[in-house]
């Protein structure tokens, strides 16, 4: 988790898989610690950059994430170019966009889902 705190990108290029919780632990990680010092890393501007596998169960629900086919290593060296390179203000609107849908999208909210879904 405290390589998550201080990574401005996250690369999730699995083949296979159900749903990977690693992006939105990310996620979380990056929205800070609450108490940090001023200045600090930690209190600062949020931003960060996804490039998930458009494999992974949790790939529709983040919009602003780089989608990308694993087995095109030439795409996926693009995108992870392109998710390095987009500028700040874009990389903060991107957080800001998955943090309000993590915080919102609880186990609260999938039980409240799946119960009305019976």
């Amino acid at each position: 988790m405290a390589y998550y705190s201080i990574a401005e990108c996250v690369v999730v290029t699995a083949v296979r898989d159900g749903m990977n919780l690693t992006p939105y632990e990310y996620i979380v990680c990056r929205e800070g610690v609450s108490g940090a010092e001023p200045g600090s890393e930690l209190s600062g501007p949020k931003k960060i950059m996804l490039v998930v596998s458009e494999f992974i169960g949790c790939s529709p629900s983040l919009s602003g994430a780089i989608r990308v086919n694993p087995w095109n290593i030439e795409s996926t060296a693009e995108a992870m170019n392109e998710a390095i390179s987009l500028a700040e203000p874009e990389k903060e609107l991107r957080h800001e966009k998955h943090y309000c849908y993590v915080s919102t999208h609880d186990v609260a909210f999938w039980s409240r889902s799946f119960l009305q879904d019976m």
